[in-house]
């Protein structure tokens, strides 16, 4: 059975949600690394943390990402 259109644009979302999850999860993880590595201060990873993605961001992922599917 194929899908409806709603909901491959809905699988697509929650792709591009996984995928700024996961961008972000790896950030922090960067972050946390250098500072336990010396390699900055806790004032330079602060001001460095990724910061939260809008829901403009991940509906401009998600765009192309269906816009990558619609193609033939």
């Amino acid at each position: 059975m194929s899908k409806s259109g709603y909901e491959i644009r809905s699988d697509i979302l929650a792709l591009a949600k996984e995928y700024l999850d996961q961008q972000t999860k790896l950030n922090m993880e960067y972050s946390k690394r250098m500072l336990e590595a010396g390699n900055n201060t806790l004032v330079q990873v602060v001001q460095n943390m990724p910061k939260p993605y809008t829901l403009d961001e991940m509906l401009e992922i998600a765009e192309r990402m269906y816009t990558f599917v619609g193609k033939k």
